[in-house]
């Protein structure tokens, strides 16, 4: 299990990890022409999905 924890923070802090966000807020401003949410509150959201998205592939 121990080594299994060690890859998921090893993908967890690894340079693709910022384009997955990218991408997601390049997305969202695209779609949204007058307000939307601004970069900080737009990485918030997606820390809460791209958390519940790491455990569900551990499992």
């Amino acid at each position: 299990m121990k080594k299994i924890s060690r890859i998921v923070h090893f993908l967890s802090k690894g340079p693709a990890r910022d384009s997955q966000f990218e991408s997601y807020y390049g997305a969202l401003a695209r779609s949204r022409y007058n307000g939307g949410p601004n970069a900080s509150e737009a990485r918030r959201d997606f820390e809460v999905i791209r958390r519940t998205a790491d455990r569900a592939v551990i499992f």
